[in-house]
């Protein structure tokens, strides 16, 4: 599954980064990680039309070339983004 975490600097609250990580085909439904996550069935619909409205999701709950944008930017920015926040220049050392 997926571990994307809860990204502010991107855009993203914790459910949103949630959606569009089941939205990639984690393996797992919606119903099912709603429970084990706490999350209301309103509180998802909210969120992903909040995702839709951006343009993440499409009318279907795909992601859009946009949401694959953004999550396909957010493994190499965040490495990055946490090296810069604590003051280490240059990509992460292999």
């Amino acid at each position: 599954m997926d571990t994307w975490r809860h990204s502010p600097f991107i855009g993203l609250d914790g459910l949103e980064s949630l959606i569009t990580a089941l939205a990639v085909g984690s393996g797992i439904d919606a119903p099912t990680i709603r429970r084990f996550r706490g999350w209301t069935e309103e509180e998802w619909d909210e969120g992903v039309e909040r995702l839709r409205d951006r343009g993440i999701l499409d009318a279907a709950g795909a992601l859009t070339a946009q949401g694959r944008s953004l999550r396909t930017r957010r493994g190499g920015d965040d490495r990055h983004a946490r090296r810069r926040r604590l003051g280490v220049d240059g990509p992460p050392e292999t």
